[in-house]
């Protein structure tokens, strides 16, 4: 290790400490769990605005502020909002490319101030002529989505993401009481969240969600099925999440194709259980193989129908 690696670190190990970090990964914190960690006036938070596998905002206020008075003498911080008003967020990370309507991918993060920007994320690069310090990893990747964002920025500003955001919770809650009015499936995700909507069988006895996963593909839904992190792989899920174009049309024709595909279901004898519904999952993947499989003969004899073997794209 270089001399001035090696001091840099020594000078951050006697700022830390005997201080021990642990990263918790959970969607379902518990106030228990996080009570547990650390020590007196050595938590930080990492506060993230809306989980991508429920659509949830975690009530991380009353969380934090309980965790707070029980680990630390501070008085109470308001940790509802998430911005520079709040002097202890030294910086926000966006996913441009989801909600923010652009194109993957683009993501951007921005620092309170330039010293709250570790000098150890910072590249210093120079085979331009002149020093560029820049901490981003993009090098020699085009800049269209920064400048398709910086358009929607532009043309929609809040107003519009806030016009188009309400619209898409308004489809949101047209599919979720949809699937409810089913009278066949848990919904997970919850109303105040991101705009989709997860849901799982009440009744998996005899058909899974792998398999209406499986049998939307028919009717040109892609829905994928998942199960949930640890501490909840036991719950399977099927998750729609709603994008601008996804009118209250496209929702209650998706109600519909799900309704057809659970009277499909019921029709056919119930599935063998092996592995906790491993074989389900694999007789749905070699389904889909069959179907590539179909697809491609048909090709090659459309293809040889025209005498035309060579130059085909």
């Amino acid at each position: 290790m270089p001399q001035f690696k090696k001091r840099e670190r020594e000078k951050r190990e006697e700022k830390i400490g005997n201080l021990q970090c642990r990263l918790l990964n959970t969607p379902l914190v518990s106030q228990e769990i996080l009570a547990l960690q650390g020590e007196p006036n050595r938590l930080a938070f990492l506060q993230w605005q809306g989980c991508c596998v429920r659509g949830r905002i975690e009530d991380v206020a009353a969380r934090k502020n309980k965790i707070v008075r029980q680990t630390t003498s501070a008085k109470k911080m308001e940790y509802g909002k998430h911005d520079f008003r709040l002097p202890l967020v030294k910086s926000i990370n966006v996913s441009g490319h989801k909600y923010g309507l652009i194109y993957a991918g683009i993501g951007w993060c921005i620092w309170r101030s330039k010293e709250d920007l570790p000098e150890e994320l910072i590249f210093h690069i120079n085979y331009l002529g002149a020093d560029q310090p820049t901490f981003t990893l993009n090098f020699s990747k085009g800049s269209s989505q920064v400048i398709a964002q910086y358009y929607q920025l532009i043309r929609l500003g809040f107003e519009g993401y806030k016009n188009i955001m309400e619209n898409c919770q308004e489809n949101a809650m047209v599919l979720k009481q949809g699937l409810e009015k089913t009278g066949r499936f848990n919904i997970v995700s919850k109303d105040n969240g991101v705009p989709l909507v997860a849901f799982s069988l009440k009744d998996s006895a005899r058909h899974n969600e792998f398999e209406i996963s499986d049998f939307l593909r028919r009717f040109g839904w892609i829905v994928p099925a998942y199960t949930m992190p640890p501490d909840a792989q036991h719950v399977t899920v099927l998750r729609v999440v709603i994008r601008e174009d996804f009118s209250r049309t496209l929702a209650e024709r998706l109600v519909l194709d799900v309704e057809k595909v659970l009277h499909e279901l019921d029709a056919l004898p119930a599935r063998v259980v092996a592995n906790g519904g491993d074989a389900a999952a694999a007789s749905a993947s070699e389904r889909e193989m069959e179907k590539q499989r179909e697809v491609i003969s048909f090709w090659k004899r459309a293809v040889l129908a025209k005498k035309k073997t060579n130059g085909v794209c």
